[in-house]
């Protein structure tokens, strides 16, 4: 058995830290004020549809971020407020391209 067939038995986390969480809400001024005003978040950018804030630093540089995002779509049981998730992984993690970490059996990919 070769050292790269090994690595990609050995089940590691690529994963060092959460980059970013992203929410959709129904009042964006109102949300932001929330986490701006009575969380302590500084706001890294505004958009018209959108506000980004910094939960803490990250890794390697990359800050942690909450985004906020008036998709213009209620939020209720049937429309999820999460938009998307993403997590910050080291460049090192290259050493797994090739392996087969999900369960599709797909190869990790640039």
């Amino acid at each position: 058995m070769t050292n790269s067939s090994l690595r990609c038995m050995v089940r590691t986390s690529v994963v060092k830290s959460l980059g970013e969480v992203a929410l959709r809400v129904n009042d964006l001024q109102r949300m932001k004020h929330f986490y701006q005003e009575v969380l302590g978040l500084d706001v890294l950018g505004e958009f018209e549809t959108a506000a980004l804030l910094k939960i803490a630093d990250g890794y390697a540089g990359h800050t942690q971020v909450l985004g906020l995002f008036d998709r213009s779509v209620p939020v209720d049981p049937s429309h999820t407020t999460v938009d998307h998730i993403a997590f910050t992984i080291a460049s090192k993690s290259d050493s797994m391209i090739g392996c087969h970490p999900d369960p599709l059996g797909r190869p990790l990919q640039r």
